[in-house]
């Protein structure tokens, strides 16, 4: 999804945009060319994805990436990330940050994991792995699947509500998210946990949903967009 903004006539246009994991040579091609005119690009890219979105920085000077270690590395608690960009554009931003927004403990942790980078990729294999097992299982029960590529999935749940679902999971100590805004009541999102949680998600759906064995229409999985 790519998005331009121009806050305010004083500025240089801005553009952003979530970069998504089947992002290919052709894709970062036509997202410079689409921002041809823009300033600076902030190009935000989540873990757990299978993209190279960090060529975008490298390739291109008006490009930053932003990446944070709250998914795949599993520090949503220190609330660490970082850019990479043009020597230029990161001076400008260390002219405009706060003198501390990041804690020591933060930057610690954050440090740490970077040395262990070889424990953490495997992780990541693992994540991709079980997010695509999760994927067709649900799938197959009659969920609808949205293509994800961070450390959860978006699915719209056959026969009850969603809400109804939850509560019918929570029942069987399975916990999920629903959340009651109107644009998502209808969905559930799904954290990617080990594959002994995600196993046992599918088990506990089965037992509640068991039509599904006895030949019930079920969904494939969502194509991109």
């Amino acid at each position: 999804m790519y998005k331009r903004q121009v806050p305010d006539s004083q500025f240089e246009p801005v553009a952003w945009a979530d970069l998504p994991g089947w992002a290919s040579d052709d894709h970062a091609a036509a997202f410079a060319a689409f921002n041809a005119s823009c300033r600076s690009i902030l190009a935000r890219r989540r873990g757990a994805a299978e993209s190279r979105s960090m060529a975008l920085a490298l390739r291109h000077r008006q490009v930053l990436v932003a990446r944070t270690f709250s998914k795949a590395y599993s520090l949503c608690f220190q609330r660490v990330g970082y850019l990479v960009g043009h020597p230029e554009l990161i001076a400008a931003l260390h002219k405009i940050r706060d003198s501390y927004n990041v804690n020591g403990l933060g930057q610690v942790a954050a440090a740490a994991t970077l040395d262990h980078l070889p424990y953490y990729r495997a992780h990541f294999r693992e994540i991709i792995a079980t997010r695509q097992w999760l994927s067709r299982e649900l799938a197959a029960l009659g969920f609808q699947v949205f293509p994800s590529q961070t450390n959860f999935i978006l699915v719209r749940p056959p026969g009850w509500a969603a809400r109804d679902w939850l509560a019918k999971l929570r029942a069987r100590k399975v916990l999920v998210r629903w959340f009651s805004d109107p644009a998502v009541s209808d969905y559930r999102r799904v954290t990617i946990g080990t594959p002994s949680q995600a196993a046992a998600l599918v088990k506990a759906v089965r037992a509640l949903w068991p039509g599904v064995r006895a030949g019930s229409p079920r969904r494939r999985v969502t194509g991109r967009g």
